[in-house]
């Protein structure tokens, strides 16, 4: 447009017609809409009329050739002003109501965003607090749990003690062949004589055979013997120990030969009657000796001990605890 307008020549004729003169190169109907603004603006008939030949001064017709009134530059800029302004004011409404609709729109956005960030914000602490609780909770029980373990196992060896301690009188013979008329009070006095122990009827208060904790076992039940006191029973297993290190070849051992039992000889093992911690301990003391290359594994008034070799310490086994710690 400012092309159009730079090439325009505007005047007015008997104060009556309004005449245009475009120039050739510029299409005239580009030009109508600021030429009838134009013509309002100043109230008077309007006329275009196209330029001459450049060089030339523009010419009106015989009829238009009297006295002509030109419009101020100050007119034209008026009505340019007001076009534009306009022009902006369209372009102002329709972008603040696009704009204004959009904002609207990211501003809903944002505060369901906003509410949903404090929910979940709410939603955490509240979380947190629970979590907190919960740890003492946990931590609190845990160190019951601690007590009471220390308890249960401080229980468990003041039990296997007293288990033991009941014990102390008693020894198991194992691997006694079963009789159905099997006189075991015989067989106890054979061994006293086979082993050279000067054992009185009276020594001897209960003779039994337990039951079998395997049941489909085919090893013979064992036998327990109690006797009147521990120095009795001590005395027993040192003749037997004794008897058995005298042994030449390993058939001399105590068999069944020894108590009176046909057939071929079987051998017959005689200890001290353990609790059943004490007896589970021992097996996996036998086990450990095997794994860690330890000679002798012994047992001396319900204690286990190992020993590496004989020029080393023994070693004293308290508990499962202490056979795990062992190297």
């Amino acid at each position: 447009m400012i092309f159009i307008w730079t090439y325009l020549q505007i005047f007015c004729h008997h104060g009556c017609v309004l005449h245009v003169i475009v120039p050739d190169p510029v299409k005239t109907i580009l030009t109508l809409p600021f030429v009838f603004r134009l013509a309002k603006t100043v109230k008077k008939p309007l006329r275009v009329v196209p330029r001459e030949i450049k060089g030339k001064k523009s010419q009106l017709s015989d009829s238009d050739s009297g006295a002509s009134y030109d419009l101020t530059l100050n007119d034209v800029r008026q009505v340019v002003r007001e076009e534009l302004k306009a022009l902006l004011d369209v372009f102002k409404t329709n972008l603040l109501s696009q704009f204004g609709s959009k904002l609207q729109e990211i501003t809903n956005n944002v505060t369901q965003i906003t509410d949903s960030i404090s929910f979940m914000e709410q939603q955490h602490e509240e979380l947190k607090k629970e979590i907190q609780l919960k740890i003492k909770n946990i931590n609190s029980l845990e160190n019951e749990n601690k007590i009471l373990q220390t308890n249960i196992n401080d229980l468990n060896t003041r039990l296997s003690q007293l288990e033991q301690h009941s014990r102390a009188n008693n020894v198991e013979i194992q691997c006694l062949p079963e009789h159905r008329n099997e006189n075991l009070l015989s067989v106890v006095n054979q061994i006293a004589v086979t082993t050279k122990y000067n054992l009185k009827e009276t020594d001897i208060h209960l003779c039994t055979r337990t039951s079998k904790i395997q049941k489909d076992s085919r090893r013979p039940r064992s036998v327990v013997v109690k006797f009147s006191c521990p120095r009795v029973r001590d005395e027993f297993l040192a003749s037997l120990i004794n008897f058995n290190k005298k042994a030449v070849k390993v058939g001399d051992k105590l068999n069944t030969s020894h108590v009176g039992l046909g057939g071929e000889p079987k051998p017959i093992y005689v200890a001290e009657h353990l609790s059943p911690n004490q007896r589970a301990l021992h097996a996996a003391a036998r086990i450990k000796a095997k794994e860690l290359n330890y000679r002798f594994v012994w047992i001396k008034r319900g204690c286990i001990y190992m020993r590496k070799s004989d020029s080393t310490e023994y070693k004293f086994i308290r508990n499962m605890d202490t056979l795990a710690n062992l190297k």
